[in-house]
């Protein structure tokens, strides 16, 4: 149930992943072996909603999928200000700079 209240599953019910998540968490507690009326925190206090990096990470952990896309898209300015680049540019020029050397030997 955790992994539904964190991938926004119960969105439908009018209840935000961490309203869901924290209800969740408290209906863990309660069973046949447990007292009725004993299960305290089903009722979540007012939280911050997710925000969308937030939101990203939630649906790689609980369903390991991101639907909008993969987390790092939040960092990518933040990447390319530090000089990283994706795999991807790297494998390029790695196989242009191998070509190039194997055209020399």
């Amino acid at each position: 149930m955790e992994a539904l209240a964190t991938a926004g599953a119960f969105g439908c019910f009018d209840a935000d992943r961490r309203e869901a998540l924290w209800t969740a968490g408290a209906l863990a507690a309660t069973g046949p072996d447990r007292l009725a009326g004993v299960v305290t925190g089903t009722a979540p206090p007012t939280l911050p909603a997710m925000d969308k990096p937030t939101e990203a990470r939630a649906d790689l952990w609980a369903t390991g999928v991101s639907p909008d896309g993969h987390p790092t898209r939040f960092l990518r300015s933040r990447l390319a200000a530090a000089a990283a680049f994706a795999a991807l540019a790297r494998a390029s020029s790695a196989s242009a700079w191998a070509y190039s050397a194997s055209a020399v030997a």
